[in-house]
């Protein structure tokens, strides 16, 4: 059996353009094994599910041409059936050559305005800033995201590090439960261990001056509270049975009668409790200096994928110039990324910049479909991959569905 499409013998799994307005499909029948007859159904990929377009039956030494008008875009399907063989050919049909093309299907990898939504559904920073899509179509080309996996992996990372790319820059904003159940592996000296996982972080009332949300303190003897504790639970940092601290994590309300009381911060404590978590939380870390030198917050996340750290704020920047030309120097003005250019340029320089960092090709990770290999590169405690994995699923199912991982 030969197959042709537009005067081009089909191949498994290639890319076939068209070359004029009368590019159809042929198909020429011979036999060698006695099969005097041939059927054959042609299907179309589409939204995932396979359409049947044409379905008919050939000779032997039989050619027999099919005119498709219009024939659309998309992964197509040959099934072939004779007597004693049954086979199945896919390949891809594009109408041009695309100037920026996945180098496995040839689709058109120019993210267009539909698809940005789909990605960020109820992104305040597209509404605000529309030309943000021009700033991803830029970066990513530049940035040789060359195939739909890549792209799918790319924008279900940055829809969880940017909170559906509404944050640019990360506000840490936590309740007590939230802060002991979110740093308990963070080793680093001068860190969370040596600042909250002990007692006197919650009985000297310390935690006061880090946590923002659901904020009780112990009164007073004598002084009137309306709260009793109703529920603890002892946090333990990284399975430690001596680095601990026990914490009330619900209250009764009992006017008058309690020994708790709610508190609110003004905004500028809310921002200082904030500054302090950070510097906690990194310090010694990523190029960082002590809890005490500021750089915590200073190089908090930022940018659609929340890069973090001295030592990946500066090798950002530098890659960053020599990517797109820039001259960046975020190292000196980290809150740069946060601005809606840097906060797309930064996202799809980290990917590089991490696989020259680690000697790993980052971007061949991208071509696969393993969710969990990719969030490790971007976030290594692996916070939540489920949500990170259903968001690159769907949208390969959405709008990749036709391609499929690139072989290595």
């Amino acid at each position: 059996m030969t197959l042709k499409l537009c005067d081009n013998t089909i191949e498994n799994d290639k890319v076939y353009i068209k070359s004029d307005e009368k590019c159809g499909f042929k198909a020429l029948f011979t036999s060698n094994d006695g099969s005097k007859t041939a059927d054959i159904t042609l299907t179309i990929n589409g939204s995932n599910k396979e359409v049947s377009i044409k379905s008919f039956t050939i000779k032997t030494n039989e050619s027999q041409d099919l005119e498709l008008e219009n024939m659309p875009e998309g992964k197509y399907i040959i099934s072939y059936k004779d007597a004693n063989k049954d086979l199945r050919i896919s390949f891809y049909f594009r109408n041009k050559k695309y100037d920026f093309a996945c180098s496995v299907c040839g689709r058109d990898l120019i993210i267009s305005k539909t698809s940005l939504d789909i990605f960020f559904p109820s992104s305040k920073i597209i509404k605000e800033h529309p030309e943000v899509l021009g700033y991803f179509n830029d970066a990513l080309k530049k940035g040789g995201f060359n195939t739909c996996y890549r792209h799918a992996h790319f924008f279900s990372q940055c829809f969880v590090e940017s909170a559906g790319f509404n944050a640019s820059s990360e506000i840490p904003r936590y309740g007590i439960d939230n802060l002991l159940g979110t740093f308990y592996r963070n080793s680093n000296a001068d860190g969370p261990k040596e600042h909250w996982y002990k007692q006197s972080f919650w009985d000297d009332k310390d935690y006061l001056n880090y946590v923002v949300k659901r904020v009780f303190e112990k009164v007073n003897v004598g002084e009137v509270a309306d709260k009793t504790p109703k529920t603890y639970h002892t946090y333990k940092f990284s399975g430690s049975e001596t680095d601990t601290v026990r914490v009330v994590l619900s209250f009764d309300n009992t006017p008058k009668k309690g020994i708790f009381k709610s508190v609110s911060f003004s905004k500028e404590k809310q921002n200082s409790n904030a500054e302090n978590v950070m510097n906690v939380a990194y310090a010694n870390k990523l190029g960082n200096g002590d809890s005490k030198s500021g750089d915590g917050y200073k190089y908090r996340g930022r940018g659609a994928i929340q890069i973090t750290g001295k030592t990946i704020y500066t090798g950002v920047s530098n890659k960053c110039n020599a990517l797109f030309g820039t001259n960046y120097d975020f190292n000196t003005t980290p809150e740069k990324v946060a601005e809606t250019l840097p906060t797309v340029q930064s996202a799809v320089t980290y990917f590089i910049w991490k696989g020259e960092d680690v000697g790993s090709n980052v971007l061949k990770i991208m071509d696969g479909d393993n969710s969990g290999k990719v969030t490790k590169v971007v976030n290594s405690a692996g916070l939540e991959s489920a949500t990170r994995k259903s968001k690159f699923e769907s949208f390969i199912k959405d709008i990749y569905f036709d391609c499929k991982p690139k072989k290595q």
